[in-house]
């Protein structure tokens, strides 16, 4: 689960994002939060500035992008994450860059948010 044989930028994002659903469907089943949604966002790509003190080599790529027109202000990912957020029922789900649930995504399997906790809890807490 670690990634200590496995590691890429793109095996560790991946892991993050499995993670993090996995975490998120993990509170949303405990007993004190009945009443709360949890909510994983994919915002896609965003026209911001966060890019600007990346090496050139990656910067020129997401200049071009957003020179041609491609991605949303911060102003439209924004709206399109409160429609996301608002009018929802309590639990886990995960919402695509319009804010739209996805629905075409596996459950995940109890067990497995279980492994996923106790093993994150693990590295998140300090020893005794």
């Amino acid at each position: 689960m670690a990634l200590e044989n496995t590691f890429s930028l793109s095996s560790a994002a991946n892991h993050a994002m499995s993670f993090t659903d996995h975490a998120m469907q993990y509170f949303a089943t405990q007993p004190e939060n009945t009443n709360i949604t949890f909510t994983h966002a994919l915002p896609g790509f965003v026209r911001t500035t966060l890019g600007d003190n990346l090496p050139f080599w990656a910067r020129l790529p997401l200049k071009c992008a957003k020179a041609i027109g491609l991605g949303v202000t911060s102003e439209q990912c924004a709206e399109f994450m409160i429609y996301g957020m608002l009018g929802t029922e309590s639990g886990c789900r995960c919402v695509d860059d319009k804010g739209q649930t996805v629905t075409k995504k596996s459950p995940l399997q109890e067990e497995m948010v279980t492994k996923v906790w106790e093993h994150t809890s693990q590295i998140i807490s300090p020893s005794k």
